[in-house]
């Protein structure tokens, strides 16, 4: 990326950062997608992620940062998205979903900041479940919404149990 697009990309990534809305996230999240060939470039990493990644733990705890449609598709085939880190609410909506796609979205690492995941409607299955259940970086998880996902209510009790209260468990 040349320096003076960097700077003026730069320049309006601060100024929605210092707005917090949902319209400034996903205005956001289009400037954030321009850098995701340079992400793991040192300069993008001090000047540009470690910057987001500091102004948006200021932002409401209540305002959830939706991970971009673009983003949650190609998680789901297993692709590496480094902006996904920054989502804090998950949406499955019209992707092409199955169990096995379920389990390699939930054993992201990158969903270390989600605190909801909305699978309404979804197929997740046992392996979805169960990836849910062995992803040790789910720890901020406060919501699950699991209606109509597939699910038994063995399965229910399990997710329910393994997250002892800490996360709610909508079925």
């Amino acid at each position: 990326m040349h320096p003076s697009e960097l700077n003026a990309t730069f320049g309006i990534i601060r100024s929605l950062l210092d707005r917090p809305s949902a319209n400034a996230w996903k205005e956001l999240c289009g400037y954030l997608d321009r850098f995701e060939r340079h992400w793991d470039d040192p300069m993008i990493q001090e000047r540009v992620v470690l910057y987001v990644k500091q102004k948006l733990a200021m932002w409401p705890k209540d305002l959830l940062r939706y991970a971009q449609h673009l983003w949650v598709t190609r998680s789901l085939k297993g692709q590496e998205v480094p902006q996904l880190e920054l989502a804090t609410a998950l949406q499955f909506i019209s992707q092409d979903t199955n169990s096995e796609a379920m389990s390699v979205m939930f054993s992201n690492h990158l969903l270390c900041n989600m605190i909801h995941i909305d699978c309404r409607s979804t197929q997740i299955g046992y392996p979805g479940m169960h990836a849910i259940l062995e992803n040790p970086w789910l720890t901020n998880l406060a919501s699950l919404d699991l209606r109509r996902a597939g699910l038994n209510g063995t399965n229910i009790r399990q997710l329910r149990t393994h997250f002892k209260g800490q996360c709610k468990i909508i079925s």
